[in-house]
């Protein structure tokens, strides 16, 4: 058996063994609202006695004749790029971003500095495309988590973060 269709909360699946060869596969997505367990009768599934599976979560689920393997486990992303606009009118020191204004890749940066003003982004992996069309005789950084490196944000530019830094991969024009 291998359709399971589950819309409740949390669920445990035990895998049957029986007629599981080479060349067995099926796909599963756990359609409910709870957490789908899947636990193999026999074997292993990537490595472990159990998987489990999120509300959304599917994968095609594979078998080596013995063990069971995942492939493209996980959701489907909706989006990976997106954009927002970030007034910093009357701004200075330090501005962290929060909120809805995380996990973005494409920041706009507006408005009139009140003076040097230093961007903090999480301390975390993660690629930033800046437009710094701020205005006034004022500098505007990116600091990763608020420590390391910063980067002096010119006008527009890709900016890659690791865990301790903020680097610049190019500069499209010079700072006005």
């Amino acid at each position: 058996m291998c359709g399971v269709d589950r819309r409740i909360g949390g669920y445990v699946y035990r895998a049957s063994s029986g007629n599981r060869g080479v060349d067995w596969f099926c796909y599963i997505k756990n359609a409910g609202t709870g957490v789908l367990t899947l636990a193999p009768a026999a074997g292993n599934i990537d490595g472990t006695s159990s998987k489990s599976f999120n509300p959304n979560d599917s994968c095609v689920l594979i078998s080596d004749g013995t063990n069971l393997i995942t492939l493209g486990f996980g959701q489907s992303v909706a989006s990976s790029f997106n954009f927002v606009t970030i007034s910093l009118a009357g701004a200075s020191g330090n501005v962290i971003l929060a909120g809805a204004q995380l996990n973005r890749i494409s920041y706009k940066f507006t408005g009139a500095l009140a003076g040097n003003t230093v961007i903090v982004v999480p301390a975390s992996i993660q690629q930033y495309w800046i437009d710094n069309e701020t205005t006034g005789a004022f500098t505007l950084t990116i600091s990763a988590g608020g420590a390391g490196r910063r980067s002096l944000c010119l006008r527009p530019t890709v900016r890659f973060c690791t865990v301790t830094a903020s680097t610049s991969s190019t500069r499209s024009r010079a700072a006005a």
